[in-house]
């Protein structure tokens, strides 16, 4: 349920109102600064990393390489963070044989051979941690799961991502959402008693056209890790659950722990905007879209970027 206190629902009701929401006369014209945007294709769909997401927890857990924990120990966030580590060493590892981009990460490259990832056992840190971002982010841009979240500086962008479910079968005719989040408001916390655990993250450009081309940012809710050293100190930790809660809920609850109810509406601005746009505009969406130079051979750099045009603009026509 969004919180009223630092997020604002609205509900698109035309073509119109979608394309000019953040033209300077638009009604949400002051999320053209401060702002990024995430479109996903259905209204259920929440703030959750991919990597989080208890519906995807079984796949998750088939791509690594020690197997999941028996009796309900992969719900521990222990054995998640393990489990995380080892996909993105795997992405590392083979993206670098395959003489792929990779950077340079000294805990990765020294223990390349070490199947077990030993290395893992003795940090206690924050997760992710900074060294380890940027290969997450070109991992999540070519599909794997991560506890990243996609976002966009730019509101069409996100637009695309929304209303190009109209394509899917399962989503053709659900309505869509696109969310605004006020990235500028927990940058001024950054440096500040009050900073949150939430990590706006751009990641370099270069080597990395999809996040180019799509003007890509992610958002990273950090957590601890504990040693296998803590956790023989203290027990309690081994109880950890993984926490799977959307974006959105986590805000709320460290608004409410750094301002109390009571300054809660002294926000000046809302923290997060979700609007949503019907499923029967979706189609008209995509054509102002495409018309405007948001299409697949632009956002999707390369020869699969115009394949996927071209059968996108195939189903387009047959609807």
């Amino acid at each position: 349920m969004i919180d009223k206190k630092y997020f604002e629902t609205h509900s698109f009701k035309d073509l119109e109102e979608v394309i000019t929401a953040i033209y300077p006369f638009g009604n949400y014209n002051k999320l053209t600064s401060g702002y990024i945007f995430r479109g996903q294709k259905r209204k259920e769909f929440s703030l959750t990393p991919s990597v989080l997401r208890r519906e995807d927890s079984e796949n998750v857990w088939s791509l690594g390489t020690f197997g999941k924990p028996i009796n309900n120990q992969s719900e521990l966030s222990t054995f998640q963070m393990q489990l995380e580590y080892d996909l993105l060493k795997q992405f590392y590892d083979k993206s670098d044989i395959a003489g792929l981009y990779t950077p340079e990460i000294k805990r990765f490259r020294n223990r390349i051979h070490d199947i077990f990832n030993t290395e893992l056992f003795f940090y206690s840190e924050e997760w992710l941690p900074d060294e380890l971002v940027e290969i997450a982010g070109i991992a999540q841009h070519y599909g794997m799961q991560t506890r990243l979240l996609d976002w966009t500086y730019d509101y069409n962008i996100a637009l695309y991502f929304a209303a190009i479910g109209m394509l899917d079968k399962e989503s053709k005719h659900e309505d869509c959402i696109l969310w605004a989040l006020n990235y500028q408001f927990f940058n001024f916390l950054w440096d500040t008693v009050k900073r949150s655990p939430l990590n706006i993250i751009r990641p370099s450009y270069y080597g990395n056209p999809y996040l180019e081309a799509q003007k890509g940012v992610f958002t990273l809710w950090k957590e601890r890790k504990e040693s296998l050293v803590d956790n023989a100190k203290d027990s309690n930790i081994l109880s950890n659950i993984v926490d799977r809660r959307p974006l959105d809920e986590r805000i709320s609850e460290y608004m409410d722990k750094i301002h109390g109810a009571n300054e809660s509406n002294n926000i000046s601005e809302k923290l997060l905007y979700c609007f949503v746009i019907p499923g029967e505009l979706k189609k008209d969406i995509l054509r102002w879209l495409y018309s405007n130079g948001y299409s697949e051979e632009i956002l999707f750099p390369g020869y699969h970027g115009v394949v996927k045009a071209i059968r996108n603009n195939a189903l387009a026509k047959g609807i």
